[in-house]
């Protein structure tokens, strides 16, 4: 399976979104909890029996107030004191280094295994965080007494790796925040790398494939360790340890980006399709199921240019942060000037494609009641009303029949053939030029002046608000 161009492109996004989470972080951290810290770190992690023995020294700690979250499965936590480190600003709870010096600091903890290690494994929250803090380095020394083999991820670049007689070694070094600790058994080589991401497979890329990447302006904040494999993780995916697994007839560029989105976004579990035009937007092709496909063609052939550069700019915002269909509507009607429920209509209909329609913004309201089920639209030059939720309101039953639409109630009885020129009411067939009620997606929508001319309603508009009133009452 081979790397193609849109390959370079991920690592571009994978940049940009990098660049713009770290940023993100900052601000947030300064503004929560008093000033954001950085600091450098080293780690030495040993396994041994059913156990990880961890140490975890920092240095150029600031000399104010830092708040340290120990992992939760951690235990016999202790302070380290050695050439390098003291236990002066611990507090006996241990959860705080005190304001003062000095600016070294070491403690330990242990966190027990509770699996064999005979298949993949991911721990998360494996490392000891300080809040507000931002490592500016990290060195990780893994050490496996038990000479497992196979392949250790964190996150960072490996550096090296060496087998000896009485354990396996593995050097990790890079910067950023490091929580997550990977193991599978099969060792599997790194088939790109550089300062940006490390890509783990079994298949290998050719040299003009690794001369194009090499060739990339890629220049993230961050590493990204990203492994082929069938792995699923029992819990959520880690930030900078990312499985992905193409589809058979899926490059493996397309599978690593789909993954990417996943861990760039946290979305609601019923973004199905949403996901589907989130990820296309990024690769710049559609993908995912025909439905999301035409869904993302409908987008991307109605912005320009600019609204494009809008929208991954929009995405950007978005990142890290819980994201749901309606939300996605929110921002692009925020961002296009025109309301719209393009996402949230399409994941509620499922099977059909409702098209990018623009809708009344304005609440509507029958005989003084406010309707939130009703809406308004703009398709095709009409302005159309919701057949169902306003007709039953006046005591009609609204379906789709054999011969076309059916509204009835006790007194009158309409049929729409939909694709003829003409409707029948009470059994007497009206020749027309335009269709009352139309298809959309898999709604049926009323034409507004036939609405009015049909069922005798007057339509009062105002700035926030329409008003929709009948102007005759039948009798039983």
């Amino acid at each position: 399976m081979k790397f193609t161009a849109g390959f370079v492109l991920l690592l571009l996004f994978l940049n940009t979104f990098l660049l713009f989470f770290q940023y993100q972080a900052y601000s947030t951290d300064i503004g929560s909890d008093g000033a954001s810290i950085t600091y450098e770190q080293e780690i030495t992690l040993t396994l041994r029996g059913e156990r990880f023995f961890i140490t975890q020294r920092f240095f150029n700690l600031p000399d104010h107030d830092i708040t340290i979250s120990w992992p939760m499965q951690s235990e016999n936590r202790a302070c380290v004191v050695d050439e390098t480190t003291s236990c002066e600003r611990l507090t006996e709870d241990m959860k705080q280094f005190n304001k003062g010096v000095p600016n070294s600091q070491g403690l330990s903890y242990e966190i027990p295994i509770t699996e064999a290690l005979t298949s993949e494994t991911l721990w998360k929250g494996m490392f000891i965080q300080l809040k507000n803090g931002e490592p500016s380095h990290t060195k990780i020394h893994l050490s496996d007494e038990r000479k497992l083999g196979g392949l250790w991820l964190t996150g960072l670049p490996a550096i090296g790796r060496k087998s000896m007689d009485l354990i396996d070694y593995v050097y990790f070094d890079g910067k950023g925040v490091v929580e997550d600790l990977y193991f599978q058994p099969t060792y599997v080589p790194a088939v790109y790398k550089d300062d940006t991401v490390s890509i783990y497979s079994s298949k290998t890329i050719s040299e003009e494939e690794k001369t194009q990447l090499e060739s990339a302006e890629i220049l993230a904040s961050e590493h990204l360790a990203i492994l082929e494999t069938s792995f699923v993780p029992k819990v959520e995916q880690s930030k900078r340890i990312l499985f992905v697994q193409p589809n058979d007839n899926q490059k493996l560029s397309s599978a690593i980006l789909e993954g990417s989105v996943n861990n760039l976004f946290v979305f609601s579990a019923e973004t199905t399709f949403t996901k589907d035009v989130v990820t296309s937007f990024l690769l710049n092709e559609p993908i995912g199921s025909t439905k999301s496909k035409e869904m993302y063609q409908q987008l991307n052939g109605y912005f320009t240019e600019q609204q494009k550069s809008n929208f991954t700019t929009l995405l950007q915002q978005l990142k890290h942060q819980p994201l749901s269909a309606s939300l996605l509507d929110k921002k692009i009607s925020e961002m296009l000037g025109q309301k719209t429920t393009f996402f949230a209509t399409n994941e509620k209909i499922r099977d059909a494609v409702f098209p990018l329609v623009f809708e009344d913004s304005r609440k509507i309201f029958f005989n003084q009641l406010e309707q939130e089920s009703m809406k308004t639209i703009f398709h095709n030059g009409r302005v159309l009303y919701s057949v169902e939720p306003l007709l039953s309101l006046m005591g009609y039953d609204a379906r789709v029949g054999q011969n076309g639409y059916y509204v009835t109630n006790a007194a009158r009885a309409f049929r729409f053939p939909l694709d003829e020129d003409f409707y029948v009411f009470n059994e007497r067939k009206y020749d027309i030029f335009t269709q009352p009620i139309e298809q959309v997606g898999d709604e049926f929508f009323i034409e507004e002046t036939w609405l009015m001319r049909l069922f005798l309603l007057e339509i009062e508009k105002q700035e926030n608000r329409i008003n929709i009133v009948p102007t005759a009452i039948f009798e039983e």
